[in-house]
């Protein structure tokens, strides 16, 4: 309804009240017109402040005012009939709109508020109705049953009264239902409670001037009606839902100090005329008393209203500070004030890392991990300033199942309510508070001064929790340290035990060749193994068959600085070793598995010419290595068995193993360290041998070497008789020996 209807509704109004008299209209009735015209005014100036998502509940507050203004103009003419008929009827509409603006009172936007199922009273609207409707029938009726003119009007006055009075009672009835169904409601609950309290102020006056008869009944109780309606309209219509809860107590507190004493002062003053003009007085004095002080007033009388927004205004304050952790625990300390129970305290909870921080009960300041439900975050989304409560959680739990986790866990915590954190639009982490000892749930402007606390802290959590990340990976990492460090010292120490074994292998292979080193050709072939071997350069061992050549490669690899790692053989007959892609394997190749060591290749001229020049282009650097060659490297170069770049890789650094017939100075020792051996494996005891059959083992050519010496020892051994200690010819010819 805009402003050009409204002034016609009061034109057309007026008209018909001037046809109706059938005499001009009085000077008065024209300035009646200047409070009509404000209240629609003000009307309209007031639906532009309000709610823009509730369109039914404006056209509700602009019907409601300009009933309430047609209810105003009406009173002038309420004498008449039609008059007394447009106030009924103003009045029944406003309280129509009344009961409307009740059952649609809007909410914050949350869980509870999008699950409310509205109500629409059509009992009471009913009743309203027809109380309205036996007044209008009684004033418009013709007189009955005995009764005169005057007898009706009386009963159609009573009838007006009982029905502005019922439709106040009403009004206030059903705002107390909706606060005791929406008390989980932020938002509806401060609606319906100042609309209670207020309604309830307004009815007790309007009880005590009708009983005191300071004026006529019908125009208290109809204009009470009408003022309760109104502000139902507006209560349910307003921006701000908080700020009516104080305004509510504030006129409460005001009507109980200044007008109750004026209705009191008013009607001692009629009983006694003499003392009008000092009750005058005292009537304006208390009420100007009483408008002075009456915030005062109200406090002192309802101190207690939102007993939360002292602790949260000193929180603040003890927030506002450079350093996180140290703000976060002034916070806590200030809102344990909250709760005297045991094991109840205020917490922040992080979310990276999932900790805690709470206030202990001797009053210190700890934090531990905590597990924290990972629907939490998107539940207290859907609330007002994402703070979840609860009495919400308590509303929701059968409609919404998967709220009942986040609940228990809050039961458990002994949490009354947790507001999200945020760094921008991420959350990263919640304020929790403790049940306390109030039983009340949290007022709309705890709930925004609790939220402000809240985002202040936000960035004191994220900058916290940085820093407890921070530290947990510095302690994984040092964690991690210790754990590498103790690992690589097991390792180190497995290490060096398996280079110990296997340098103890290599000795007591390398100690083989030096049994029997008493003749110059055996020294000097060890001395040169011994100088190529400190060297580092290649060795390369001319075989002669029935000598081993692994002693004499593992005392080249003892003589190198390479001695505490591993001495790797291989056998050029071995068909796997024929394969170049093998010698390539960046992990499986024989060339970094001896990396650090030496490298002995056995019969080295049976591998491929390939696999030879990629030995000779890829050996590490930091590898020996020594060749068994059956003849010399041009021999072999010459007949085509060798590949030219491996030839030369191996140099001159050649030493031709000695033949045992070059060791007659070494033969009577090698005797003795084999007879030594099989008569302590054979006989446990050693065995000895003769002068003349050393003598035949010296004239012995042996053709065999050294396996041949030992295996012509073995059966000789074994053919001894069982009494015998000392080796004779007779021994050697039984064990098949043949001199030659």
């Amino acid at each position: 309804m805009d402003r050009t209807t409204a002034m016609s509704l009061l034109l057309s109004t007026y008209v018909v009240f001037t046809l109706i008299t059938g005499v001009e209209a009085p000077p008065w009735a024209y300035g009646a017109l200047v409070p009509l015209a404000l209240v629609i005014g003000l009307s309209e100036w007031a639906t532009r402040h309000l709610r823009e998502d509730h369109p039914s509940l404006r056209v509700a507050l602009r019907v409601g005012a300009v009933s309430a203004a047609l209810f105003v103009l009406s009173l002038i003419f309420i004498e008449w009939r039609v008059g007394f008929v447009f106030a009924l009827g103003s009045a029944a509409l406003t309280g129509v709109m009344g009961f409307r603006s009740v059952s649609l009172a809007p909410a914050a936007p949350g869980m509870v508020s999008r699950l409310h199922e509205r109500r629409s009273y059509l009992l009471a609207h009913g009743l309203v109705l027809l109380a309205f409707a036996a007044a209008l029938y009684s004033r418009l009726s013709e007189p009955f049953a005995g009764l005169s003119r005057e007898e009706m009007r009386l009963l159609s006055e009573n009838l007006a009264s009982a029905a502005g009075l019922g439709m106040t009672g009403l009004t206030i009835a059903l705002a107390l239902i909706e606060y005791g169904r929406r008390r989980a409601e932020l938002g509806a609950r401060e609606r319906l409670r100042a609309l209670s309290l207020l309604g309830m102020t307004l009815f007790g006056v309007a009880v005590a001037l009708g009983l005191l008869r300071l004026w006529n009944p019908v125009y208290v109780f109809l204009l009470t009606s009408v003022l309760v309606s109104l502000f139902a309209c507006h209560a349910s219509t307003a921006k701000e839902a908080d700020t009516l809860g104080r305004g509510a107590l504030t006129v409460t507190t005001f009507a109980t100090t200044g007008i109750l004493p004026t209705v009191v002062l008013a009607y001692f003053a009629k009983q006694q005329p003499s003392f009008a003009a000092l009750c005058v007085a005292a009537s304006a004095l208390a009420a100007a008393l009483a408008a002075r002080f009456a915030p005062a007033l109200r406090d002192r009388v309802f101190p207690h209203s939102e007993p939360w927004m002292e602790p949260f205004a000193i929180a603040r304050r003890a927030a506002i500070q450079t350093e996180p952790d140290a703000a976060l625990a002034g916070a806590l300390v200030e809102l344990s004030s909250l709760s005297h129970r045991r094991l109840e305290s205020p917490c922040i909870f992080r979310f990276d890392p999932p900790s805690v921080t709470l206030v202990d009960l001797a009053g210190y300041v700890r934090t531990e991990s905590a597990a924290i439900p990972n629907s939490i975050t998107d539940i207290a989304k859907e609330e007002t300033q994402a703070v979840l409560t609860v009495e919400a959680l308590d509303a929701v739990a059968v409609r919404r199942p998967e709220t009942r986790a986040v609940a228990a866990w809050m039961s458990d915590r002994k949490l009354r309510a947790v507001a999200l954190a945020f760094e921008g639009d991420t959350a990263v982490g919640m304020l929790g508070l403790p049940l306390g000892d109030r039983q009340d749930p949290l007022a709309l402007s705890e709930v925004r001064a609790l939220a402000e606390l809240t985002q202040l802290l936000g960035g004191h959590i994220a900058t916290s929790s940085q820093i407890a990340r921070s530290v947990a990976r510095e302690a994984a990492h040092r964690a991690s340290e210790e754990t590498a460090t103790k690992e690589l010292a097991a390792v180190q120490v497995e290490l060096e035990g398996a280079r110990d074994r296997s340098e103890a292998f290599v000795r007591a292979l390398a100690a083989r060749a030096s049994i029997a080193a008493y003749s110059p050709t055996m020294r000097l072939a060890l001395e040169a193994i011994d100088r190529v071997g400190a060297s580092g350069a290649p060795l390369t061992l001319l075989d002669a068959h029935g000598t081993d050549p692994l002693p004499f490669a593992a005392r080249y690899h003892l003589a190198s600085e390479r001695r505490s790692h591993q001495l790797l053989v291989f056998d050029g007959r071995d068909s796997t070793l024929a394969d170049l892609s093998l010698w390539r394997d960046p992990t499986a190749s024989p060339l970094l598995t001896a990396k650090g060591g030496t490298l002995l290749l056995v019969d080295a001229h049976q591998l491929p010419k390939l696999v030879q020049a990629y030995i000779s282009a890829a050996l590490p650097a930091a590898t020996n290595l020594c060749v068994v060659l059956p003849r010399t490297v041009d021999v072999l170069m010459a007949e085509d068995r060798l590949e030219e770049r491996f030839a030369d890789f191996l140099g001159e650094q050649t030493v031709a193993l000695p033949r045992l017939a070059a060791r007659p100075e070494d033969l009577r020792a090698l005797a003795l360290h084999h007879l030594t051996r099989i008569g302590l494996r054979e006989r446990k005891k050693p065995i000895g041998i003769d002068a003349s059959a050393l003598e035949w083992l010296l004239e012995h050519d042996w053709p065999g070497n050294e396996t041949e010496f030992e295996s012509v020892l073995i059966r000789a051994a074994l053919a001894m008789e069982r009494s015998s200690e000392v080796l004779t010819r007779q021994d050697l010819l039984r064990g098949g020996f043949t001199r030659r």
